[in-house]
């Protein structure tokens, strides 16, 4: 029995580590270069990206603005179908 028990742990840590990876990844998919990803666990990271952007000079904030626009084109019904799927696969 612990030994049993042992190995659902040990599949729960593993899970938890994938999982994390590709929610990174899916995070990255979805902003691309159209934003700023952060540790949300992080206060200074959070603090630094806010400030990168409330600082920014208008060429930076109008770049961020355009490939956002772009970026919110490759979302369609579709792909996200495809997306979801291909996270299905990898589990």
């Amino acid at each position: 029995m612990d030994d049993l028990t042992f190995i659902v742990v040990d599949d729960a840590v593993f899970m938890r580590t994938v999982l994390k990876k590709m929610l990174i990844e899916a995070s990255y998919q979805v902003v691309g270069e159209a934003g700023i990803l952060v540790n949300p666990d992080s206060v200074v990271e959070i603090s630094k990206a806010i400030t990168k952007i409330l600082d920014g000079e208008e060429n930076y904030i109008n770049n961020l603005i355009t490939k956002g626009k772009e970026q919110a084109k490759k979302f369609t019904w579709e792909n996200s179908t495809k997306l979801l799927e291909d996270i299905y696969e990898m589990m």
